[in-house]
């Protein structure tokens, strides 16, 4: 008996678009961002630092919107 039980796996296949085809499909969101018919919903911010704190948010199945990891770049002077 497998770990499983009595259920087989079933390969699948991905399909990869080709370039020319994702080409448009990008510029149709870009136009469709510049005219503001749909935008991108940010819920929460976390810096790197809370990482995990993000990941177990995001796992939690709650969020409704994107969450955004920051990374701050030190400069040096």
């Amino acid at each position: 008996m497998s770990l499983f039980g009595s259920k087989r796996a079933v390969p699948a296949a991905t399909y990869v678009r080709p370039a020319s085809a994702l080409s448009k499909d990008l510029a149709t969101l870009k136009e469709l961002i510049e005219a503001d018919k749909i935008r991108a919903v940010v819920e929460r911010h976390y810096p790197l630092g809370r990482l995990a704190e993000a990941h177990r948010y995001v796992e939690t199945e709650r969020k409704e919107g994107n969450v955004v990891i920051t990374v701050d770049h030190e400069t040096s002077t």
